[in-house]
């Protein structure tokens, strides 16, 4: 059984035993890593020279997915090449986890990356049990639940809403301005909160 919590409209994974952080691990982690593996391969670009040098460079454009954000920002923090890095952070990621746990700390895991110990127990707004890993939905989404995002020295806007990465009606994930992103996230949340009650 899997012990969710919710406060901010958002559930969380509370970690009961170890076996809970190997299946998030298995389920949830893995899941995004692949995610990011796939945003890196697509985001790599073969640039040819056409200068004289006969040598061709890989251009990589920013990444859009949390895995691939944080290999980015951990390669120029140890100078490691890509694939090194993302091997190093995932090891470190679930023996730190494994760790804490076995220091009897109490830990919460996002449907995602992100997971937190607090110090002390937190009050939240909701429990339940299940016996999938599968993360009940908030209630509903509003506009506090929107980010958007652009890269240090980027020029497109993304939007996510929860976990969902906002896409327009033509398959967009992208936007030159941020008036559009604005505009796409909108309409997706009117969508997605249409989908929840439906």
């Amino acid at each position: 059984m899997y012990h969710f919590i919710k406060f901010n409209n958002i559930w969380y994974l509370k970690v009961e035993t170890k076996q809970d952080i190997m299946d998030h691990y298995n389920i949830i982690l893995k899941r995004e890593y692949e995610a990011g593996i796939k945003d890196r391969l697509e985001s790599s670009h073969i640039w040819k020279d056409h200068y004289g040098s006969g040598e061709d460079y890989i251009y990589v454009e920013h990444p859009t997915t949390p895995w691939a954000k944080a290999i980015e920002q951990y390669m120029s923090i140890w100078n490691l090449p890509w694939v090194i890095a993302a091997h190093k952070l995932e090891t470190e990621m679930i023996n730190g986890r494994i760790q804490l746990f076995d220091r009897g700390c109490i830990q919460y895991f996002s449907d995602g990356l992100t997971s937190f110990s607090p110090k002390d127990n937190i009050k939240y707004d909701d429990e339940c049990w299940k016996d999938t890993l599968e993360y009940p939905e908030p209630d509903y989404y509003t506009d506090k639940d929107i980010r958007y995002i652009q890269w240090k020295d980027g020029s497109h806007w993304y939007a996510k809403i929860g976990k969902y990465d906002v896409v327009d009606e033509n398959g967009n994930q992208k936007w030159d301005k941020y008036n559009d992103a604005i505009n796409a996230a909108y309409s997706f949340l009117k969508q997605l909160n249409k989908s929840k009650v439906c």
